[in-house]
């Protein structure tokens, strides 16, 4: 804030708030004004200075979400491929196939248990964390072997 002539913060204002994130900014071009917020929101709660918060607030800081690039066919074949041919482990194989076939989220996928297969009916159940929706989908063959061969191997020895 002395940057820009502030040197008592309750001698601050909302604009002044404003020309701080303006001039980090440009000294930070590749940080997000959504990470400058939100390292900036604590120090002036800390101060107790609601209005200089309405200030930041009101500086738009979006959080940006970038969009995944997703496997070429080509790629998730290969990524197949390994899984099948035993190149990866049974228990790495099994959840990258049911992640590749069925399009789970990784937080599903944590949270699955070997109960939620059903290798006779070559299906999962499971609850989605993110929606809440039950869902059944079926497992495809090669995903159904290695995931019980993954699931019915001994524990190690520890």
């Amino acid at each position: 804030m002395e940057r820009i002539g502030v040197d008592d913060s309750d001698d601050s204002t909302p604009s002044s708030v404003a020309s701080f994130m303006a001039d980090i900014a440009a000294r930070w071009p590749n940080t997000s004004t959504y990470h400058l917020a939100s390292n900036f929101r604590p120090f002036l709660r800390f101060l107790g200075r609601d209005d200089l918060l309405e200030a930041l607030a009101l500086a738009r800081s979006r959080r940006e979400h970038r969009i995944v690039e997703t496997l070429t066919d080509g790629q998730a074949d290969d990524v197949a491929s390994a899984c099948v041919d035993g190149a990866v482990a049974p228990m790495d194989a099994a959840i990258t196939l049911l992640a590749l076939t069925i399009g789970m989220r990784a937080c599903d996928i944590i949270a699955l248990r070997v109960s939620d297969l059903d290798f006779r009916a070559r299906s999962m159940s499971f609850v989605q964390r993110k929606m809440g929706n039950p869902v059944t989908v079926p497992m495809c063959w090669f995903g159904c072997c290695r995931s019980r061969s993954w699931a019915t191997r001994s524990p190690p020895r520890t």
